[in-house]
């Protein structure tokens, strides 16, 4: 059995659930791909406090493509698995989001600089890996597809309800725009694994983001299948209910609990406190 590490690619790392995800792969020893519009904010955000990591291991262990995720080629450069070029990288972690914005419509008064920033950056992705099987590069060195992450949001199941109901005003109301978005992006990863593109998703859909951390022990994590309607699996567990979750504890169980051990694929992951 190999003991290599499965290669990663990111999008959207300067943020702060990607960014805890990276520094925590790259501190043990994963090999990463990521791109980013400005390659040395990213460089700094990594190497600075609280992430620290050792410019050293950023040097050997991080490859940074300057591009856009709206641009098909530097998607694809970000696909390629840096330790083995003629293969995808095992893992995608996207966690491209846009900035907030006040917005003038009684109806959805909040949305985003970009309102279709992670369908539209799912679907680039999803067409970079169609280009780059064109090309011969279809599967990872391990022979298979990538399992894709993504980093989306409670509110935008169709089952059980995910948010308490003192929040609903907000996120039915306030939060319709982003919302959109993200439920754009997750039906994209539910047909792309349907058609066999990626071999597997994970939805990671954390309550409402704050900057503390507690450690990623202290989350809660509920779940239920992305893909409904599917006989012979195992029994939903339902959401797990809750108020808030810091985005660095977010970040350190998706490499914990997804990268690292495994066994959510095909899941809808809600995360809280």
């Amino acid at each position: 059995m190999s003991t290599t590490k499965p290669t990663l690619a990111f999008f959207g790392a300067t943020g702060g659930c990607a960014s805890a995800a990276l520094t925590a792969a790259l501190k043990d020893n994963y090999t990463a791909t990521a791109l980013a519009r400005t390659p040395e904010k990213l460089r700094k955000i990594l190497a600075s406090a609280p992430h620290s990591v050792p410019s050293s291991t950023l040097d050997s262990a991080l490859t940074i493509i300057a591009g856009n995720v709206k641009s098909v080629e530097d998607v694809k450069k970000t696909l390629v698995s840096p330790t083995s070029p003629g293969h995808l990288v095992d893992t995608i972690v996207f966690g491209v989001g846009g900035a907030p914005r006040f917005n003038k419509s009684l109806w959805a008064p909040f949305t985003i600089d970009d309102p279709h920033v992670c369908a539209t950056g799912t679907a680039t992705v999803l067409t970079a890996l169609t280009s780059l099987a064109e090309e011969g590069i279809r599967t990872t060195a391990s022979g298979e597809k990538p399992v894709y992450v993504t980093i989306s949001t409670t509110g935008v199941t169709d089952g059980q309800r995910d948010v308490p109901f003192l929040l609903y005003p907000l996120y039915h109301w306030a939060l319709q725009v982003p919302h959109e978005d993200k439920r754009s992006m997750e039906l994209q990863l539910f047909g792309a694994a349907k058609d066999s593109k990626i071999r597997n998703f994970v939805v990671v859909r954390p309550t409402l983001l704050s900057g503390g951390a507690y450690g990623a022990d202290k989350v809660r994590a509920g779940w239920e299948w992305g893909i409904r309607g599917v006989e012979g699996r195992e029994k939903e567990q339902g959401p797990a209910l809750g108020w808030y979750v810091g985005k660095t504890d977010v970040g350190h169980w998706i490499f914990q609990e997804v990268i690292k051990k495994g066994g959510w694929e095909g899941k809808c992951a809600t995360l809280t406190y």
